[in-house]
């Protein structure tokens, strides 16, 4: 049974997280929102949410099937967002609200930055360029490719994220996300500065003040 991206975009824009709405901004964080819960829904239930192609634009991860009615049909596509009632399993609805808990207060350009850092997209984005232009049959991402490039990552930032209070806060350098408890880690100018020479393969990290080695990175 083919799983369409339509319910869980329609689930969004009835939570206005597609703001500013009928914009290319709210267009684009509707678009980001859908790739981290396809994301979020492979690292914590090991199966796609949904079985749209993503494909990979100058400004990220995009979904056609639903960016194309929302930038050409707008009225009309918002109007079934809202009228529709959207039957989701518990799993899906957990993946979305983990996704809102986590990403829906960040500003499209924000999500869009984070998105840069993905090697899916840039795999595909590079794959798709051709003689000046950008090819969307070949701007495709797997989900093969998902699993093997991001999925850590998430999973991750969900881990942080299920921590709770403890980990309330994070500092992005780099393309990275430090958590950390306020209440234990105080940001100074050398903290950013060891932040800022880290290199570790992944895009989510726990910061951990120790009495005796100092501030811990995981």
């Amino acid at each position: 049974m083919y799983r369409s991206a339509q319910p869980f975009a329609y689930w969004f824009i009835k939570n206005n997280y597609d703001t500013p709405r009928n914009t290319f901004d709210g267009n684009m964080k509707l678009q980001k929102l859908l790739y981290f819960s396809q994301l979020v829904h492979l690292a914590k239930y090991d199966e796609p949410l949904f079985d749209d192609t993503i494909y990979a634009f100058k400004h990220g991860s995009v979904i056609e099937t639903v960016r194309q009615p929302y930038n050409y049909d707008f009225q009309n596509y918002v109007i079934r967002a809202l009228s529709q009632k959207i039957d989701l399993t518990s799993e899906q609805l957990d993946t979305l609200q983990t996704v809102e808990e986590i990403f829906g207060q960040l500003s499209a350009s924000e999500l869009s930055d984070i998105n840069h850092e993905h090697v899916s997209w840039r795999e595909s984005y590079d794959r798709s360029l051709s003689g000046g232009y950008s090819w969307k049959e070949n701007a495709y991402i797997t989900i093969d490719q998902l699993r093997k490039n991001e999925v850590d990552s998430v999973l991750e930032i969900i881990k942080a994220y299920e921590a709770g209070s403890e980990f309330s806060e994070f500092l992005e350098v780099n393309g990275r996300k430090f958590y950390y408890n306020p209440n234990q880690v105080t940001i100074t100018y050398d903290l950013i500065s060891l932040l800022e020479s880290f290199d570790g393969p992944d895009s989510a990290y726990t910061i951990y003040k120790d009495e005796r080695s100092g501030v811990l990175i995981y």
